[in-house]
């Protein structure tokens, strides 16, 4: 089958090396001081969140204050804490390699914001009586944590030159 060349088409040979990802990456005009201080951020709300899910889930599944009728979500809680243990082990090594780090983080934003909405759903459902203020801070880490994943993906052309380590 011949592929047919449109001579007036829509989208350029520039935009379509755009869309396609062939082309180079923006050269940075700077370095992004923030990143610095965003990886802190995430490196210690993901070693506290995932090492509660992990190691302590009897008490995340307590603090939530579900009907009785949910049942034991413990296993559920560790689970997910296992799950976002291997996502931030993925997103780290994208990063010091520099192997898609902008695409990780997007999907990394997305999955936490994703979690973020349902746990809420999920709480708004079978929550038991108002929200402790530790579920409140809980809820908030992550939605910063959402935030700096995001930020990394949109700022990716002025990440620390290579090679990287894991508090650059």
């Amino acid at each position: 089958m011949k592929k047919v060349s449109d001579p007036y088409s829509i989208v350029s040979a520039d935009e379509l090396a755009l869309l396609t990802g062939s082309a180079k990456k923006s050269q940075a005009t700077g370095v992004d001081t923030g990143f610095k201080y965003r990886h802190a951020f995430i490196l210690l709300a993901g070693i506290l969140a995932t090492g509660r899910a992990i190691f302590y889930p009897e008490v995340v599944a307590r603090q939530l204050q579900l009907l009785s009728s949910v049942g034991d979500i413990s296993g559920y809680v560790q689970m997910r804490g296992l799950l976002s243990a291997t996502l931030f082990i993925v997103y780290w090594i994208s990063y010091v390699k520099d192997w898609h780090s902008s695409k990780v983080s997007l999907v990394m934003a997305a999955f936490t914001f994703v979690w973020l909405v349902a746990d809420s759903f999920s709480f708004g459902r079978f929550g038991a009586g108002p929200m402790q203020p530790v579920m409140v801070a809980t809820f908030l880490l992550r939605a910063g944590i959402a935030y700096c994943f995001l930020i990394n993906s949109v700022r990716d052309n002025r990440a620390p030159a290579m090679p990287r380590h894991l508090f650059s």
